[in-house]
């Protein structure tokens, strides 16, 4: 039997697609094999999975209101395409990066920030997001394709906003 912790692992540390593949084999394995090889196998699929850069490659379609852009690292309203044609309203914050903030002295570069994110989302015909967890306000952290081109990576190129330092 698959526990719910395994269930969480797998399919927060890997690609949905990949995950549905494991839970499949693991219910399979749960039948065949005792209890304890079974964990030790389920240990070792999760392991493998978290450390593997599949989740990297996993884009999910989006719909973002270019007016729900709030700066240059933080989309509200977001909503997200999962397989099986699930959908999810979330907030995006964009990773790797970090946008001036929309108050104070920094609200001019701020806003020429979001001016250009809100431009490319919104001539954009194919936005996508790679999904990389929560943070602790809630927000899906995300980057964000138009495309193949990578709009976290393009705004740290042309300097509307530095990298992201924990």
């Amino acid at each position: 039997m698959v526990t719910k912790w395994a269930l969480t692992a797998i399919y927060g540390g890997a690609c949905n697609h990949i995950g549905l593949i494991a839970l499949g084999g693991l219910a399979s394995l749960g039948r065949v094999a005792s209890g304890a090889m079974s964990k030790f196998i389920l240990l070792f699929i999760m392991v493998i999975l978290n450390f593997s850069n599949a989740h990297a490659a996993c884009l999910y379609p989006v719909e973002i209101n270019h007016e729900n852009i709030y700066d240059g690292d933080t989309a509200m309203k977001t909503i997200i395409t999962m397989p099986f044609g699930i959908t999810k309203q979330t907030t995006l914050r964009l990773i790797e990066i970090d946008a001036p903030e929309m108050h104070g002295e920094t609200k001019g570069a701020a806003t020429v920030a979001r001016d250009w994110l809100r431009q490319e989302v919104k001539k954009c015909k194919s936005l996508a997001v790679s999904l990389f967890g929560v943070d602790s306000f809630g927000r899906s952290l995300a980057k964000l394709y138009c495309g193949h081109k990578n709009l976290n990576l393009e705004m740290l190129k042309l300097g509307l906003v530095r990298k992201y330092q924990k």
